[in-house]
């Protein structure tokens, strides 16, 4: 242990002796990779969460191949008209990236019901507002698209509906009619009893379907009208500018600036030192050199 120590005491001992060189060449880094940051141009990173719609349990798309679309080369050409801006369709590729998401939620019954997807939308942009603008033009436009979709879908459920609330209202006239047929065989003294049980049982069948209907009918209603488990491609959250820049990042351009001047300054201390015998050897080599020479010539 103590021939180890004795090892590395005169490398310590040039560390210290040169440690004014060591710390200027890091803050010399520090200082280098701040201003590095500052005059680097910003990319900014908006996240958009969208929740695809649905109508009863049918999503009104397929978020899988929403966000191959909003990834294609097409839309994000006619998202850059849109924008009215002069960069290449590559750039704006670049600037976007949608990703399908799945949530699942476990009941104690040990059924595993699945919410409807989400799609995850990520911007980029070189300031705040151009990556916030990107964000909500495609969110925009998708909601908009995907809205006729489940008006569509919806139209298709509401027309199922009132056809069921017609054959309700035409069940409901034949029941009363029938009552009313019956009230009057009953009244009569040549009615036969088969006659009787007859309408009665037609009466009770009719009912019977009558309440199937309701019943039917209840569950449509619910269902179209529930927010629930009916409700349009909407946003899950509010699109607002970030923060902070993604990149560059201050703190590692520091952390590499600072591991990087810590290195080199070590190095060129270690040089200085070790080379500062061999430089004093040719001083002195030289000095005897002149001085040869001027006897000589004497």
């Amino acid at each position: 242990m103590d021939e180890r120590e004795l090892n590395l005491l005169p490398y310590l001992k040039v560390l210290w002796k040169r440690k004014f060189i060591i710390l200027g060449g890091t803050m010399i880094c520090l200082i280098a990779a701040t201003l590095l940051h500052f005059a680097l141009p910003k990319t900014y990173e908006v996240s958009a969460l969208i929740e695809i719609g649905k109508v009863w349990d049918t999503p009104s798309n397929n978020p899988y191949i929403l966000s191959e679309m909003i990834n294609s080369a097409p839309f994000l050409e006619e998202i850059r008209h849109k924008l009215g801006w002069n960069k290449s369709l590559k750039q704006v590729m670049s600037l976007v990236e949608a990703r399908a998401v799945e949530i699942k939620l476990t009941r104690n019954t040990g059924e595993e019901p699945r919410r409807p997807p989400l799609l995850m939308l990520k911007t980029r942009g070189s300031s705040r507002q151009e990556a916030v603008t990107l964000a909500k033009t495609i969110s925009d436009l998708i909601i908009e698209r995907d809205r006729k979709r489940f008006g569509e879908a919806l139209e298709i459920r509401k027309r199922q509906e009132r056809v069921l609330r017609d054959k309700l209202t035409t069940i409901e006239k034949e029941v009363n009619e029938m009552k009313v047929n019956f009230n009057s065989l009953k009244d009569k003294r040549d009615t036969r009893p088969s006659e009787i049980l007859l309408l009665q049982s037609g009466i009770q069948s009719r009912e019977e379907t009558s309440l199937d209907y309701m019943r039917e009918l209840g569950n449509y209603e619910y269902k179209t009208n529930s927010p629930i488990d009916s409700y349009p491609t909407h946003l899950m959250n509010e699109i607002t500018p970030p923060r902070e820049p993604i990149a560059p990042s201050l703190t590692l351009n520091l952390l590499i600036a600072l591991s990087a001047g810590v290195l080199i300054s070590i190095v060129a201390a270690f040089a200085l030192e070790y080379r500062r015998p061999a430089i004093k050897e040719m001083i002195r080599e030289r000095e005897l050199v002149l001085a040869r020479s001027s006897v000589g010539h004497d």
